[in-house]
């Protein structure tokens, strides 16, 4: 709105002083592409249960912002602990894992060229500015600059809660399965694994429904399916 190309951080509690007059606009919520902030949610306006001295101010960027990361401290050059390193800031830094998931991820996978993201884990503490605290992606960001977030620089972590993901190297269009815990006479049963990036891994079972274990049994050879199984009964995988 102010021909600035974008924000280096949100500020709260009067952090620029305490404004005057009425308070138009609370619990504000854009998702960070509209062109006035007219367009996103918000309680309505004038319609507030603030004072002055939870005014918010804003950060503002006069040249364009960009993000390099990386993964370090892993075994392979597809997973580590993801440092971040700006184009207005000379030092690399971290993210702090508050309410990172397996979305936020993704976007780092896919700004490193990764087809995917495996899991999320930690990969020990960096050091340097933590860049990144609450990131919030949709999923479909080609940048984190993209994701919604504390503001650059804002957090309230140690490095202790430094994230790291580990990326898949190439897309995943066929993986090997196998039933394993069922009666050792019937190999048609047991409980569903895969197997990605040299082991063995499980399915959970939120979601899972016959349709799913049609697609496992036409895998592996079979004709069709007679019911499928959750809660452990094929016991715990590893």
């Amino acid at each position: 709105m102010l021909g600035y190309p974008t924000a280096l951080s949100s500020k709260g509690n009067a952090a620029y002083g305490e404004g005057s007059g009425t308070i138009l606009l609370d619990d504000v919520q854009c998702n960070g592409d509209e062109a006035n902030i007219a367009d996103c949610s918000h309680s309505g306006w004038g319609v507030s249960n603030c004072d002055h001295g939870e005014d918010a101010g804003a950060e503002c960027s006069s040249t364009p912002l960009s993000a390099t990361v990386r993964l370090t401290g892993g075994d392979t050059a597809a997973e580590g602990r993801i440092e971040v390193l700006l184009s207005s800031n000379e030092a690399w830094g971290t993210i702090c894992d508050d309410d990172f998931d397996y979305v936020d991820a993704q976007v780092i996978c896919r700004m490193l060229g990764y087809a995917g993201t495996l899991r999320v884990q930690s990969f020990g503490a960096g050091s340097g500015t933590i860049w990144f605290d609450d990131v919030a992606c949709e999923g479909d960001e080609s940048s984190i600059l993209e994701c919604g977030h504390a503001g650059l620089g804002d957090s309230n972590c140690g490095h202790a809660e430094d994230i790291g993901v580990v990326c898949i190297g190439d897309a995943i269009t066929s993986v090997p399965v196998r039933l394993v815990g069922g009666s050792p006479s019937n190999s048609t049963k047991g409980r569903v694994e895969l197997f990605i990036n040299g082991e063995w891994g499980t399915v959970c079972n939120n979601g899972w429904g016959f349709a799913d274990a049609k697609v496992v049994c036409r895998m592996l050879g079979y004709p069709g399916v007679i019911g499928t199984a959750g809660v452990d009964t094929f016991g715990q995988g590893s």
